[in-house]
């Protein structure tokens, strides 16, 4: 029996004139908890978008050229003052290749940057507290922190490379897609006018969880379970 996860699986085995039962089974998303242990917490994450009525930004993972950490970087260094007093940043992940982070650092006391290992508790604690997370990628072939943000239905800002083209054109409504050089607008735009509530659609999010084709699976398994 060969067991598979999408149509286009199927169609391979099919083509290559595999004759033995095959058994589709969903690929099932991402799992995490969404719960944290505050005293797996540093004191530095604690303290945390904190602020009250601001708009809170995430960049998570990689702190790299490929993933667009200059992008953020140049952005919110740049921002006009009365927009830096609108928001929170916080960036948070491995600073793989050894950036200097103190100009961004002095702009705000409300930027802060986390150029280390984080803990699951506190990416749980972070994830659970962004409004936004910040994907400005020049490459990637997919991407857990898109899973992530998704997981806890978090707004992204993604550039148009081909994974995030790909994911949004099939879910539309879990985030804003645009060119590198026109992201310092949508960043702007969102601080401008943070209406964040328009995103997540059922529909989006029933198709992304795959919730009928787990449905279907578990009812043929009750099936063959009934019928032995």
């Amino acid at each position: 029996c060969f067991i598979y996860h999408s149509e286009r699986t199927k169609n391979i085995l099919n083509t290559i004139g595999v004759k033995v039962p095959m058994l589709y089974i969903p690929h099932l998303k991402y799992s995490f908890k969404k719960k944290y242990e505050e005293k797996a917490l540093s004191k530095d994450v604690v303290n945390a978008f904190v602020g009250i009525g601001k708009i809170k930004f995430l960049f998570f993972g990689n702190l790299s050229h490929a993933k667009g950490i200059d992008i953020i970087v140049d952005i919110f260094v740049g921002l006009p003052q009365d927009m830096k007093e609108k928001v929170e940043l916080v960036i948070a992940g491995k600073n793989v290749e050894k950036r200097d982070f103190s100009l961004l650092r002095s702009m705000s006391k409300d930027y802060r940057v986390f150029d280390r290992h984080i803990n699951d508790d506190e990416l749980v604690y972070l994830y659970s507290h962004t409004d936004v997370v910040l994907l400005p990628y020049r490459k990637s072939s997919q991407s857990g922190i898109f899973a992530m943000a998704c997981y806890f239905k978090k707004v992204m800002l993604l550039t148009d490379i081909p994974y995030f083209r790909k994911m949004i054109d099939e879910f539309p409504s879990f985030g804003q897609l645009t060119t590198i050089d026109k992201y310092q607008q949508l960043v702007e735009d969102i601080i401008k006018k943070p209406v964040l509530d328009n995103y997540y659609a059922t529909s989006d999010c029933e198709r992304y969880e795959q919730k009928k084709e787990i449905n279907d699976f578990v009812t043929m398994v009750d099936a063959e379970i009934n019928r032995c």
